[in-house]
């Protein structure tokens, strides 16, 4: 029998956070269960507990023979069974990511892993991501139109690609979400290490989301981080707003997406629910004014 080699692909805000952390801190119970979770403190972002290293190193041909060199010495070394590379950004649509495994095939098998959300709730949480993350200043009803965003809500086509590694296991997200890291190595026929999850990287409120959008569009710098700790302030008691889109958009996404998620369900056994949020017809991508004056009186009262 030979080795496995998984591939953890995200999506990108479906519990990716928590199954690296646990992977991460774990690492030692994990290898003595023959399933090693490699090194992930190498650059750009040495301090993630993802294999970024590897995200790194897919577009270009000499850096990924040197790191596909790094993964299977510490692969042999380690007399495991299984080795678990995780980074939520092999999802995208890249050929990159494809050929970068492909020497892996000829001694190892490949088995890929990948935890999905509807498309319109995908979409709204990576929206909420972006514009923690990235300083994103488009409108969602700008950035879920965009090519390259609709480009990753195609999951049939994503995981069709990478069928051609090896096995694919794609799960809904909802439905394994109180025990993921557990669930992808079930997955993988690994042993499980039952427990030892907490979950991580809740996205904050899209009020504040919406508010940091306007801000990005001013042009202006100022610290994200500050304003949106000073925000959360503002919004402490209230019920969290989760979702942005409007049922005009929302209805938008669904339909581009039905025909690749009729094959999703046909061919990889991933369906997703009908029910959709009360909400207004158009996207409530305004922020609040009220909200808005109380963050500054916040941020003068505290000094800043």
């Amino acid at each position: 029998m030979r080795k496995k080699i998984v591939v953890h692909i995200g999506t990108h805000k479906t519990g990716t956070t928590t199954i690296q952390n646990v992977f991460e801190t774990n690492r030692a119970e994990l290898k003595t269960l023959g399933v090693l979770y490699p090194a992930t403190n190498r650059e750009p972002y040495p301090g993630l507990p993802k294999h970024t290293s590897v995200f790194h190193a897919m577009g270009n041909t000499e850096s990924a023979e040197v790191e596909r060199k790094i993964l299977l010495e510490e692969f042999e070394k380690s007399n495991c069974k299984f080795m678990i590379i995780s980074e939520e950004g092999l999802a995208e649509p890249r050929p990159g990511a494809l050929r970068f495994f492909a020497p892996f095939t000829e001694n190892y098998d490949i088995h890929v892993v990948a935890y999905l959300r509807r498309q319109d709730v995908f979409v709204e949480s990576l929206y909420n991501q972006f514009v923690r993350e990235r300083g994103e200043q488009r409108l969602i009803s700008e950035f879920c139109r965009a090519p390259k965003i609709k480009s990753r809500l195609d999951y049939h086509g994503i995981l069709t690609s990478w069928r051609e590694l090896g096995t694919v296991s794609a799960f809904n997200f909802d439905s394994v979400k109180s025990r993921l890291s557990d669930s992808l190595l079930e997955a993988v026929g690994a042993p499980i290490l039952n427990g030892h999850e907490t979950r991580e990287n809740v996205s904050p409120d899209m009020r504040i989301i919406t508010a940091l959008v306007y801000m990005h569009r001013t042009g202006l710098k100022f610290d994200r981080q500050a304003m949106l700790n000073t925000y959360k302030k503002v919004y402490t008691g209230q019920a969290v707003k989760k979702t942005i889109l409007g049922a005009n958009l929302r209805a938008e996404v669904l339909q581009w997406c039905a025909p690749s998620n009729e094959k999703l369900k046909s061919d990889f056994g991933v369906s997703f629910n009908n029910e959709n949020p009360i909400e207004s017809f158009y996207p409530n991508d305004i922020p609040e004014l009220d909200a808005a004056f109380a963050a500054l009186a916040l941020m003068s009262a505290e000094g800043r």
